[in-house]
């Protein structure tokens, strides 16, 4: 149940980080949807794997939102995430790999 959990979290973060990166009106790369969903939800022992398939998000951006969704997931093991562009199969395979989410 833990494994199936991280998976759906990974899901959320992988889409919440898009929503960030993709979020012009804050500086901080902040969406305040996305904290209330963190701070919501006791993550305590749980790992988040968040990862970004962006062209348009930038490193900067990406280690901004990483320090969000660390802030915001208070308990949760926030592993490494993988910032890859969107034509990067590879990367993000064996990110995925990596982490036991694929065989």
């Amino acid at each position: 149940m833990k494994k199936f959990l991280s998976v759906i979290t990974t899901v959320i973060c992988a889409v919440l980080m898009l929503t960030l990166a993709a979020c012009e009106g804050g500086d901080r790369g902040e969406v305040p949807s996305v904290g209330t969903f963190l701070e919501h939800y006791d993550l305590t022992g749980y790992g988040i794997y968040p990862f970004s398939q962006s062209a348009s998000m930038n490193t900067t951006q990406f280690d901004t939102s990483m320090e969000f969704v660390r802030g915001c997931a208070v308990g949760a093991n926030v592993h490494d995430g993988l910032f890859a562009r969107a034509s990067s199969t590879t990367d993000i395979n064996a990110y995925l790999t990596a982490n036991g989410f694929i065989g």
